[in-house]
């Protein structure tokens, strides 16, 4: 961990020492693997557990939220669960890219209906006795003001990775993973390394075995994967979101490389159920 990845995590451990809550973020790239994954709280963590039913409300809500969320270019959002309870949300944005959501709480809201708030419809099922700081509408603005923040400085650490050193392996592999999203060809990649597209096929056919479309088809589905696990996006939107135009060649990739569809991967392996 370098000194601005660590200086992310001090700050992540002093806003939760002055709000009381936890940080958490919903990452779509895996790029930032030092922050807590999507919504691993002690207070989430145990009402997915003890409510199953409860789990498809809350990725119902999540997915509505988060798109029109992120569609509207909010700078942050406040939003009560169906759980009753309260986070503040805001966006982690790298080269113009949402590279994630930062999630803030949870926290028991006051009775102030505020700005910017996005209310779920409640679920009836659960019945606890929360025992969690309450929000008050003063301190919603500082908490967003230093999530907030808190996303630049996120946002500036992958904008500012360090060059890799190494061999031309490496080399092919960073710029793999940092751009698999993209709309990217061999010339791209030739650009990079200062190759002519011809060589730089024979390298990576001589030093790792394979082809460009295929390597970069593989780092895109690992990223699928982890959004099939744990995101709320549509397969359509996974897709779009990990480089691939057209959702029928995601879905024959995919099948042809993990053996099943997304749908089917989704089902065996996710937290969601949200598949279309």
């Amino acid at each position: 961990m370098n000194a601005g990845e660590s200086h992310v995590k001090d700050s992540i451990q002093i806003i939760e020492k002055l709000f009381h809550c936890h940080i958490c973020m919903h990452g779509y790239t895996g790029n930032m693997k030092f922050i807590t994954p999507y919504h691993l709280n002690p207070v989430c963590t145990m009402l997915k557990k003890k409510y199953p039913p409860f789990i498809q409300d809350c990725f119902h809500f999540e997915a509505t939220t988060i798109r029109s969320f992120l569609l509207e270019g909010n700078d942050s959002i406040v939003k009560v669960c169906p759980a009753g309870l309260l986070e503040v949300a805001v966006p982690v944005v790298v080269n113009g890219w949402t590279d994630g959501v930062l999630f803030a709480g949870p926290f028991l809201p006051d009775d102030s209906p505020g700005e910017n708030r996005v209310v779920a419809k409640p679920y009836s099922g659960i019945r606890e006795d929360f025992r969690l700081p309450k929000l008050k509408e003063n301190q919603i603005g500082h908490l967003s003001g230093l999530c907030r923040l808190l996303a630049d400085a996120i946002a500036h650490e992958l904008e500012h990775a360090p060059t890799v050193a190494g061999e031309f392996p490496e080399h092919v592999r960073h710029y793999i993973q940092h751009h698999f999203h993209l709309n990217i060809g061999l010339d791209d990649l030739a650009a990079y390394l200062k190759l002519s597209p011809s060589r730089l096929s024979v390298k990576l056919k001589e030093e790792l075995k394979s082809d460009f479309r295929t390597l970069v088809n593989l780092e895109r589905m690992n990223a699928a994967e982890k959004l099939l696990k744990n995101s709320i996006f549509s397969n359509s939107e996974i897709a779009s979101r990990c480089g691939f135009t057209e959702d029928k060649y995601f879905y024959r990739i995919f099948k042809k490389l993990k053996g099943m569809t997304p749908r089917e991967y989704r089902k065996k392996n996710g937290t969601g159920r949200i598949s279309s």
